[in-house]
């Protein structure tokens, strides 16, 4: 310490963040304190904490909150605005499949929170379960890392929506190479998500991955990167935008058979109707040395498709989705693929088209399965 301010590992000067009370005792000290307090957080705990409404919590370079493998939750979200600031947030069993060691109740009643410069990994227990934080209605993620969490870095869904993720690191997330439920950087089942200028990199399962019902999402100027399966995948759901991202080395290490592996793949999603239910546009995207490219495919029109059929999405078929002014090069394949014969309109087009799309090279990626 010189004077007032922290000195850094690497010899630079951090001020300490403005803050009021200083926490000594975990939940005691909020507690304690009136709505709108904020809290200095220094040194190492394992706590878990509730935040009242308008709280801030600003770590300095030594906030920890350390689980201790044993902790379910970091922080518990039931409160509005809440703001969480520049902590490192590490090894929270969390209480199962998708929850975050930042956690919210479904349906989120937490809204309007700001995660901000955060250090979350190595949460989650056994083998595929838990998140580095799940989000609730009107978040914003700015900067930080989510990283090694045993499910995926960030989730959201139960509920949630309207929230934003912007100059994030998504890496080294998910445990397990079966990705047909969750796991990888970001996995969303909720309308209006925004992601941005953020860096997805190395996740044992998807970069980006919206599922069921999602609707209006825009995914943009991301770097996506050498993640396992699909670097973005829109699944089952409606409208998004899909603009000016660099997607490259994905999908080489999960289902066999084109066209998963891709660079940005779309299955069973797309409005069949005019309105707020599409279309999706994939444009001004530069993809390289992904497994396949950007594919639209149709999907199986039973099981969970069957029982969860978003309003104007035709299950089981991909429909009113725009391809154009993207460079692709050296992926094995682009285009509108079939993937099984049982969709109720198959072979048809509803709506899909490729346009001044420029694509060079590509070969067989050889699956490693």
């Amino acid at each position: 310490r010189v004077g007032s301010v922290v000195v850094n590992k690497t010899g630079s000067i951090t001020p300490p963040p403005n803050c009021t009370v200083n926490m000594t005792s975990g939940q005691n000290d909020i507690d304690n304190n009136p709505s709108g307090t904020s809290f200095c957080l220094t040194g190492v705990h394992n706590w878990s904490l509730t935040p009242k409404s308008g709280d801030t919590i600003a770590g300095d370079n030594t906030a920890i909150l350390d689980g201790g493998h044993s902790t379910a939750s970091a922080i518990i979200a039931t409160n509005q605005n809440v703001k969480l600031n520049n902590i490192e947030i590490r090894n929270y069993v969390t209480k199962g499949d998708a929850f975050g060691a930042i956690t919210t109740p479904d349906p989120p009643s937490a809204t309007n929170w700001q995660l901000i410069n955060l250090n979350v990994h190595d949460n989650g227990n056994g083998n595929y379960q838990g998140a580095g934080a799940e989000l609730g209605t009107g978040w914003t993620v700015s900067g930080g890392r989510f990283w090694h969490n045993v499910q995926e870095g960030v989730t959201a869904g139960g509920g949630a929506s309207n929230d934003t993720v912007d100059g994030v690191e998504l890496d080294h997330n998910s445990n397990h190479s079966v990705c047909g439920h969750e796991g990888g950087g970001f996995k969303w089942v909720a309308d209006n998500i925004t992601v941005k200028n953020s860096n997805v990199h190395d996740n044992l399962c998807m970069g980006l991955w919206a599922d069921i019902n999602s609707t209006g999402g825009l995914i943009t100027n991301n770097t996506v990167t050498n993640n396992d399966g699909n670097g973005i995948m829109w699944e089952i759901s409606r409208s998004a935008t899909i603009t000016h991202n660099t997607v490259t080395g994905n999908g080489f290490h999960i289902q066999c058979g084109a066209p998963f592996g891709a660079g940005i793949f779309v299955a069973d999603s797309g409005g069949t109707t005019s309105g707020s239910q599409g279309p999706i546009d994939i444009s001004f995207n530069t993809l390289s040395g992904n497994c396949a490219g950007i594919a639209l495919a149709d999907g199986d029109s039973t099981g969970d498709v069957g029982r969860e059929c978003p309003t104007n999405v035709l299950c089981g078929e991909n429909a009113r989705t725009s391809v154009h002014d993207n460079t692709i090069s050296n992926s094995d394949k682009t285009g509108y693929f079939e993937d099984d014969s049982d969709g109720p309109n198959e072979g048809q087009n509803l709506g899909n088209s490729f346009s001044n799309n420029t694509v060079t090279g590509g070969t067989f990626c050889g699956f490693n399965c």
